[in-house]
């Protein structure tokens, strides 16, 4: 179990010539933390708050990597 009291969006922005290409992602150290122990084949659950639109978008970001999530939703 991973508890992540902040988790963050990350957004990147890479030019591609007259195009951009922008790309999210979670991010924060106990989303980090997560997605690592995931990667190494461990099941781990990650605890944190998503709040308003950012942890609407956070979520599905944060499941697709294969941590399981037990989250709380509040205001951001």
């Amino acid at each position: 179990m991973v508890f992540a009291p902040a988790p963050e969006l990350t957004i990147t922005i890479e030019q591609r010539g007259d195009d951009a290409d922008i790309h999210l992602h979670a991010g924060g150290q106990g989303i980090w933390q997560a997605r690592m122990i995931a990667t190494l084949g461990v099941p781990v659950v990650l605890c944190t708050v998503f709040g308003g639109e950012t942890g609407s978008v956070l979520e599905p970001l944060t499941a697709a990597e294969g941590v399981w999530l037990r989250s709380v939703h509040g205001d951001a």
